[in-house]
């Protein structure tokens, strides 16, 4: 098993790479030395747990990514497979998790907003 400091350090530098930010970068962001990112890839020390929030904001990923870890949210609904009501001709807006409808909204407005939380290819 491989050891958990070679696992965040690895995890830090791809994640630093994927976000397009140099080890400077992200220093500034997190407001250390770049040579504690440069020691932080190389395995050399970890961050302060207290930076883990921080860094996967700035990641835009969870904690549990950087240690490699797959937590799969676990959801006990029953699913539907149609819609609960006629094709009648109305516009309704509907709030989902997976196929399970959370809310139904039956008047029109005249905005609809999209909020996307994680990656795209969740959606």
């Amino acid at each position: 098993m491989e050891n958990t400091n070679s696992i965040i350090s690895e995890n830090i530098r791809i994640f630093r790479k994927k976000t397009g930010l140099t080890q400077e970068d992200l220093a500034q962001k997190l407001g250390v030395t770049f040579q504690a990112v440069s020691k932080w890839e190389n395995g050399q020390s970890a961050p302060d747990i207290m930076l883990l929030p921080e860094l996967s904001e700035v990641f835009g990923c969870t904690i549990d990514e950087i240690f490699s870890r797959k937590v799969e949210k676990e959801i006990k609904y029953d699913l539907c497979t149609q819609f609960p009501w006629q094709d009648d001709d109305v516009l309704r807006g509907v709030v989902c998790v997976g196929r399970k409808i959370l809310q139904v909204q039956n008047e029109i407005t005249d905005k609809i907003v999209f909020e996307i939380k994680g990656d795209t290819k969740s959606v």
